[in-house]
């Protein structure tokens, strides 16, 4: 199975019957590797945006712990 498949299926997508749509159309030839490649930089990209939002939200109190911990 294609490597990008893989992380689709154990890090980035929840959704078991939209897997199972995009391993058949794999399988049979019509998702080319480069497809699900795309597809997944896709969910990468948006994984590491929620990421990056939530490092944003608690950025504030990483940096009191820090400060609190220094004393």
């Amino acid at each position: 199975m294609d490597v990008a498949y893989q992380y689709m299926m154990y890090f980035f997508e929840e959704d078991d019957a939209y897997l199972a749509e995009i391993n058949e159309a794999f399988r049979s030839g019509r998702l080319l590797a480069g497809e699900m490649k795309q597809l997944c930089i896709e969910r990468a990209t948006a994984w590491l945006s929620e990421l990056h939002e939530m490092r944003d939200q608690t950025a504030h109190l990483v940096e009191r712990f820090l400060a609190d911990d220094s004393r």
